[in-house]
């Protein structure tokens, strides 16, 4: 059957590369229109990429959250799919493709090279609210994503003028729609944190320990929150706002990824 999971993962590897493609050309190109081949792509995609989460979930006996394999695909998974919900709500957004399609085309190639073993659930894992933890810690993922892809982009036309990706929106929305979807992953966060401290106690007695994950975590719940301190108090707007939004991605990337393969810790065991 994992020959059947690897077919999946290749077609929706195709389809995501396809859809980069897409997003790519059409956006330096300004072609609006064209745009919408790849959210279709994108689409189609996601349904193979599903179909191979969904038979690895009926293999393992478990959720798609116990090593780097099912770690980062269904990361990726969950990235193209908030990508596709927010096209379909704000269909000005597909610019973010441009970013979104090729990360996840990247994390999905590091996911399939690496070990597909599949591995038993421990114990302390079995429980309703590490799901609730590990599911908004991958839209916070997502979501953050987006607000970089929007900061980025605004960063790319102050520098080179509003003509470059004309088929962008104004620097002023970009701004708007970064502090958006970065609110949404703070909150994201927020729930994230709780539900692992619930887990936690549930399974250790104790709500919270001071392990390098949890401060990593706390420190990026920080720094989200700063940001929207600095915007709603102290104006925050622009290029400083953009900097900003980039150094929360690089904590959050740091705490899911880097850390856990630095420092022993009782999260380690997902990303091994």
């Amino acid at each position: 059957m994992l020959h059947v999971e690897f077919i999946l993962y290749w077609l929706a590897a195709a389809f995501y590369g396809a859809a980069a493609i897409i997003f790519i050309t059409t956006t330096f190109l300004a072609l609006l229109a064209r745009k919408n081949i790849g959210v279709v792509l994108s689409c189609c995609g996601l349904v193979f990429h599903g179909a191979a989460l969904v038979l690895r979930w009926y293999l393992s006996g478990h959720g798609p959250y116990l090593d780097t394999f099912e770690v980062i695909s269904s990361d990726v998974w969950m990235i193209v799919g908030l990508f596709i919900f927010c096209v379909l709500r704000t269909p000005r957004v597909q610019f973010t493709g441009v970013i979104v399609l090729p990360s996840a085309l990247l994390l999905l190639g590091f996911a399939v090279m690496s070990s597909p073993e599949i591995k038993r659930l421990p114990a302390t894992f079995s429980t309703y609210w590490l799901i609730v933890h590990i599911l908004f810690a991958k839209l916070t993922l997502a979501s953050l994503l987006i607000a970089v892809a929007s900061s980025l982009t605004y960063l790319l036309k102050k520098h080179r003028g509003e003509n470059c990706l004309a088929s962008a929106p104004s620097p002023e929305k970009l701004d708007r729609y970064a502090a958006q979807y970065c609110g949404m992953a703070f909150s994201f966060w927020s729930i994230t944190i709780i539900a692992g401290a619930i887990w936690a106690q549930k399974s250790w007695g104790r709500y919270w320990a001071w392990d390098p994950i949890e401060l990593w975590s706390l420190t990026t719940w920080l720094l989200l929150g700063l940001y929207y301190h600095l915007r709603r108090f102290h104006g925050l707007r622009g290029r400083y706002a953009a900097y900003c939004i980039l150094l929360c991605f690089f904590v959050l990337a740091t705490t899911g990824y880097i850390i856990p393969l630095a420092a022993k810790t009782i999260h380690t065991e997902y990303l091994q």
